[in-house]
């Protein structure tokens, strides 16, 4: 008798299992092609390289940082 009720709960769990593997595969691929998408969106918009943008950050922070130093001692 406890085989006979055992095996119905194990047919149970085999499928809630199932069930479970195939949510998460789903949510796998929807996650997958959400970012692949995305990415596809950036790529094709390509920007040139602004060095002088760069330098002048480079420039406000060297200054920030030092200052910020000078205010430690």
């Amino acid at each position: 008798m406890t085989t006979a009720a055992a095996k119905p709960q194990s047919r149970q769990s085999t499928v809630a299992a199932s069930r479970h593997r195939k949510e998460v595969t789903t949510m796998i691929k929807r996650i997958t092609k959400a970012l692949f998408a995305l990415r596809q969106s950036v790529s094709g918009d390509r920007r040139e390289f602004n060095g002088q943008l760069l330098d002048r950050q480079r420039e406000d922070v060297f200054v920030l940082l030092h200052q910020h130093m000078g205010g430690l001692r």
